[in-house]
């Protein structure tokens, strides 16, 4: 009975103290992380409204996700106006504006993910046209919005940046065969200095969503996940658990770093020191 006793002693004193230990601390850090609203304060002008009126104006049917060359060239006729907008907006400092509704900041996503598709079969269509160097910058103005639109977002804005980039990724392999040295280096200057952007850092974008909730539902939704990942500790017994707490946007990212971003600029390393490529 005392040996029973010493070990259930032993089990409680090596494997759940420690976790309420780390609970309370994962605690106090949903509870209590800085208020930073400064980071939602909007450039003057925004181009992020001007993104926002394409949004408005743009015809987005399923033709957007059609590859054959009419539909290709029915979405880009009739998105004329949509794509003037976008080049505006790429003309100015960005920033996500701040909208604490939730439906609204969702739909605005949505439709900033057609409207990708709208600048690839812009570069697609110049690409059958035998305009290289037109396509690749329309490919940079794409890869370009992709990463403006969401810069200064949520974790959200963040999510739907890494999809729009891997679609940019996935449709300008077809064009790197053909480049010039010089416009493979002017891709690759353009992917670090995106990439570098500490304004859309994994950091930053987790303390903007803190803020965002704040204002969106309240005070109460930190305790409400403070009580999630307890009682999801407790069910599985493991720690595990708390990993979601940083890994869905960074594990989403290292797919698109590892998946596509490299293998692309390791194409334009080849093009740019003058060796064939395939796509």
């Amino acid at each position: 009975m005392n040996i029973r006793g010493s070990l259930v002693k032993k089990w409680i004193r090596v494997i759940w103290i420690p976790c309420i230990l780390i609970l309370f601390v994962v605690s106090v850090f949903l509870l209590t992380r800085p208020n930073h609203k400064d980071l939602f304060r909007e450039p003057t002008p925004n181009g992020y409204h001007d993104f926002l009126k394409a949004v408005e104006v743009g015809a987005f049917d399923n033709r957007v996700f059609e590859s054959d060359e009419p539909s290709i060239r029915a979405v880009v006729e009739e998105n004329q106006e949509a794509i003037h907008h976008v080049l505006a907006g790429l003309g100015k400092n960005c920033q996500v504006r701040f909208e604490p509704d939730h439906q609204k900041h969702a739909d605005a996503i949505s439709g900033l993910s057609k409207l990708i598709w709208v600048l690839i079969r812009r570069a697609q269509i110049l690409e059958m046209k035998g305009r290289v160097d037109e396509s690749l910058n329309s490919y940079l103005e794409a890869y370009r919005f992709a990463h403006e639109s969401s810069r200064g977002g949520i974790f959200t804005d963040r999510l739907s940046s890494s999809r729009m980039k891997i679609k940019v990724m996935r449709e300008v392999l077809s064009i790197i065969p053909k480049l010039s040295p010089v416009g493979a280096n002017e891709f690759l200057q353009l992917i670090d200095m995106v990439e570098s952007d500490e304004e859309n850092s994994l950091e930053k974008v987790m303390i903007r969503d803190e803020c965002w909730k704040d204002a969106a539902y309240g005070y109460s939704w930190r305790m409400d996940r403070v009580k999630f990942y307890v009682n999801r500790v407790i069910r599985e017994r493991s720690l595990s658990s708390l990993s979601m707490l940083f890994s869905d946007l960074g594990s989403y990212h290292n797919k698109y770093l590892s998946d596509y971003l490299e293998p692309v600029k390791v194409m334009l390393k080849k093009q740019a020191a003058g060796v064939t490529t395939l796509p």
